[in-house]
């Protein structure tokens, strides 16, 4: 079974109605990129019948993306989306970029040789929480007032804890995407990555930072989409092969059984680079 079986008409144009936030685990040594891609893949496609198919795309798109690259430059990840994303970028500019490493780049360039060694890194979290803050409101204004489903991608949301931003500040940053409420003026949905590694593995969960777990557990319980990745435990080179679990946000309230014992609700696939 490939990735497209397991993700079926998911993130398609048009789909997810009320649905707002799609969080991507990966565990060990697996990348979710390739998940990521995916899906903005799908997300360009104007209807189900055209993904794989850049012949039946057509000239109408009724969603825009701001992906926030922060595990990888964006270039990258432009090259990965392949032709559909292309297509689309040049034609219908669906695709805005937040490149980190070229942000921090311009940061440390600007830096005043004369300040003290550590001063521009102590104020480097603030300013880049600012900064992503800001993207998002100018893309949100940017497309008031539309119909279009817009929708935030954050590649591996653990670099922003890594350079040290509050998780209180990235939580607040990534809710005040949403609006509240029945507001229906913006349609806006989050592609959520994180990679948690072994976090959740036994004895190292206690040994890690507990916040962190919590915040991971929160955004799972709030999730009306959850994609976990892990290694495959068939000897396979676990960066290429790997176990992906889709779980529906209604299923997730609606039972306490885990997704691993129900056939119906779990699909398997050897991905990312093999089918």
């Amino acid at each position: 079974m490939d990735l497209a079986t397991v993700l079926g008409h998911n993130f398609m144009s048009g789909t997810l109605p009320g649905q707002k936030l799609a969080l991507l685990l990966s565990h060990g040594l697996i990348d979710h990129g390739p998940l990521i891609c995916d899906i903005v893949g799908r997300i360009l496609c104007s209807s189900p019948s055209t993904v794989g198919d850049t012949s039946k795309l057509e000239n109408t798109n009724t969603r825009s993306c701001l992906f926030f690259a922060l595990q990888r430059a964006a270039n990258i990840y432009e090259r990965s989306l392949g032709s559909t994303s292309q297509r689309f970028l040049k034609n219908h500019h669906s695709v805005q970029y937040f490149d980190l490493s070229v942000w921090l780049k311009s940061k440390f360039l600007e830096r005043d040789s004369t300040e003290s060694n550590f001063g521009p890194c102590s104020q480097i979290s603030v300013d880049l929480c600012t900064h992503l803050a800001d993207q998002i409101f100018e893309f949100l204004q940017k497309h008031s007032g539309t119909d279009e489903i817009l929708t935030v991608i954050f590649d591996d949301i653990t670099i922003l804890v890594d350079l040290g931003i509050p998780l209180g500040d990235i939580h607040r940053l990534l809710f005040s995407v949403i609006p509240l409420g029945d507001d229906k003026q913006l349609n806006v949905q989050i592609i959520l990555g994180c990679h948690v590694g072994e976090l959740f593995d036994g004895a190292l969960t206690s040994a890690s930072d507990p916040s962190f777990a919590h915040w991971i557990d929160l955004l799972h319980s709030r999730a009306d989409w959850v994609i976990e990745s892990r290694p495959l435990a068939t000897g396979y080179i676990t960066a290429l092969d790997g176990e992906v679990s889709c779980l529906p946000f209604d299923f997730f309230h609606s039972t306490c059984s885990s997704i691993s014992d129900n056939p119906f609700t779990r699909a398997l696939a050897k991905c990312f680079g093999r089918s």
